[in-house]
C-alpha cells in the first residue's frame, strides 16, 4: 500500500515504473526484491478538491461521469503518462454519506463497549436513541471523511467515560445511560445495590409475602433460561456457518438475537440477586414495585424469544370506540409510528395490517 502518493519524490515514481513493468526492483547494492505476486494499491487525494454538487441540467449518472472525467483530468495534471499507463484500474471514491458515518460512528461506539474497562466490570450500557444523531451533527464531514467523527467520539464519549472509570465513580456490575444533553453526552450512572445500604422504610408482611411471590417467579425464569442458553449455542453455531456473512441482514439479525440474550441472562443474574433472601434489609417499599415491574419485563422477555419474531417490541393498535373514520385514524396512527421508527433509524417491520371487527 503506498498511501498519498502524490506526495512522493519523483524518483520514486521512476522506481514504480520498474516496478510495475518486471514485476521486481533493484536496489543500489544489486539486491532485487520480487513483486510478481504482489497487488500494488496506491491512494491519493488528486481531485479531491473537485465539488461533488449536482449541476444544473445534469442527472445524477451524467453528474457522476463529468466528476470522474474531472478526477482523470487532474491525474492527468499530476502524474506522468508513462505512469498513469501502467496503472491498471483507477476506482474513485465518494465522500461519506450520512448512512455510512452513522455506521462507521456505531462500529466506534461498539469498540469502545467492548473494552475490557467495560466488560472486565460487568457494566451493562444503555444508550438513547439521540446519541448518535448528535455524534453525527458533531463530526460528519464529506470533506475530511471519518477522522473527524473519530476525534467527535473521544471527546464526547471515550475521554469523559474514561474519567469515570479510572476515578472509581463507576462501580461493578453497573447501568450506564448514555443520551444527547445539548451538545454533549450525559452519561448517567445506576449503581447496583450494596450490602450496607440502609432500608429507608421496613418490609411489612404483606411486602415480605409480596416479595416471596417475586422471588418465586424470578427462580422460575432461572429455570426458564436454560433455553436462552441453548438457542444462543444454536445461533452462535449459525455464524460459524461458511458465507453466513455474506448475508448482511440476516447476519445482522442473528447478531442482534444473541446480544438480547446475553443482556437478558445479565439483568435475570442482577434481578436474582435482588430478590434474595439476604437482599431483604437492602430494599424498600419503593423498591418492590421495580422489582416486580423488571421481573414482569423479563418475563415477557421470555415469551418473545420462544417466538420465531423475536424483536425488541411488538405494538398493537385497535379501535376502541368505532365511531366515525375509526379505520381511517387507525392507519394514521399506525404510519405515525412507522414515521417515528424511520426517524430514529430503527427496524420497523409490520407484522399485519389487516384491520379486524375485534375491538
Amino acid at each position: 500500500l503506498l498511501d498519498e502518493i502524490e506526495k512522493a519524490h519523483i524518483n520514486v515514481y521512476d522506481l514504480c515504473l520498474q516496478l510495475f513493468d518486471a514485476g521486481r526492483l533493484t536496489d543500489g547494492q544489486g539486491k532485487t526484491a520480487d513483486f510478481r505476486r504482489s497487488i500494488i494499491i496506491m491512494t491519493s487525494n488528486v481531485g479531491g478538491q473537485i465539488s461533488e454538487e449536482p449541476s444544473f441540467g445534469f442527472g445524477q449518472n451524467e453528474q457522476q461521469e463529468s466528476l470522474d472525467t474531472e478526477i482523470h483530468r487532474e491525474l492527468g495534471h499530476t502524474f506522468r503518462p508513462e505512469f498513469i499507463n501502467r496503472i491498471d484500474r483507477v476506482v474513485v471514491f465518494r465522500p461519506l454519506t450520512k448512512d455510512t458515518a452513522e455506521k462507521i460512528a456505531r462500529l466506534e461506539v461498539d469498540r469502545v463497549l467492548k473494552r475490557s474497562g467495560v466488560t472486565g466490570r460487568n457494566l451493562t450500557i444503555n444508550i438513547a436513541p439521540d446519541v448518535f444523531p448528535l455524534l453525527l451533527r458533531e463530526g460528519y464531514s464529506r470533506t475530511f471523511g471519518a477522522r473527524p467523527l473519530k476525534r467527535v467520539i473521544e471527546r464526547l464519549l471515550i475521554m469523559p467515560l474514561a474519567r469515570k472509570l479510572v476515578t472509581g465513580k463507576v462501580p461493578a456490575e453497573s447501568m450506564i445511560h448514555l443520551s444527547a444533553r445539548q451538545r454533549q453526552i450525559s452519561i448517567e450512572i445506576e449503581s447496583p445495590i450494596k450490602d450496607d445500604e440502609q432500608v429507608p422504610v421496613p418490609f411489612q408482611i404483606a411486602e415480605l409475602d409480596e416479595l416471596d411471590r417475586i422471588r418465586e417467579r424470578v427462580q422460575k425464569l432461572r429455570e426458564q433460561s436454560t433455553g436462552w442458553s441453548a438457542r444462543k449455542t444454536n445461533l452462535l453455531a449459525r455464524t460459524a456457518i461458511p458465507g453466513f456473512w455474506d448475508n448482511r441482514e440476516e447476519a445482522e439479525f442473528i447478531s442482534d438475537q444473541i446480544h438480547r440474550l446475553e443482556t437478558a441472562a445479565k439483568k435475570l443474574d442482577y434481578l436474582w440477586r435482588l430478590a434474595d433472601r439476604k437482599a431483604t434489609r437492602k430494599l424498600g417499599q419503593d423498591d418492590l414495585a421495580t422489582l416486580d415491574i423488571r421481573t414482569q419485563l423479563l418475563e415477557m422477555f421470555h415469551q418473545d424469544s420462544e417466538s420465531p419474531l423475536f424483536g425488541d417490541a411488538y405494538l398493537s393498535i385497535s379501535v376502541l370506540n368505532r365511531k366515525g373514520d375509526s379505520q381511517g385514524g387507525l392507519l394514521r396512527v399506525a404510519a405515525m409510528y412507522k414515521s417515528w421508527a424511520r426517524r430514529f433509524k430503527l427496524k420497523c417491520e409490520p407484522i399485519s395490517d389487516q384491520l379486524t371487527d375485534s375491538p
